[in-house]
């Protein structure tokens, strides 16, 4: 796979993360101490709609690492990242690949 693919592949992941930050924010605000929330796969697929509830407090630790990403099980892409973690509903993918993981580490939200 070419570094263009692999941008390309991480830019998508991105503006998944984008999407479950806002939901993130979203759930805060509505819901007083939220335990929990449903967030969007974070797959390099534009088109997958799948959903992954999760803990507020997990969603915060993979967020602490700008190169990882949640998943659907089966939604990981070996050519362009690694499953650092293995849950039950989900897996934690981390962006290791050169290109995908400067996309990762430039789009991040929360280093803007």
């Amino acid at each position: 796979m070419d570094d263009r693919r692999r941008r390309q592949l991480a830019r998508n992941e991105a503006l998944y993360r984008t999407v479950n930050e806002e939901i993130e924010s979203l759930t805060e605000t509505f819901a007083p101490a939220p335990a929990s929330m449903t967030a969007v796969c974070e797959c390099a697929d534009e088109s997958c709609t799948e959903e992954i509830e999760l803990a507020i407090d997990v969603y915060e630790a993979v967020r602490a690492d700008p190169t990882l990403f949640i998943a659907v099980p089966g939604h990981e892409n070996l050519e362009v990242e690694v499953v650092a973690e293995r849950h039950e509903t989900f897996v934690v993918v981390c962006k290791d690949k050169s290109e995908g993981r400067e996309v990762a580490i430039a789009t991040d939200p929360r280093r803007g």
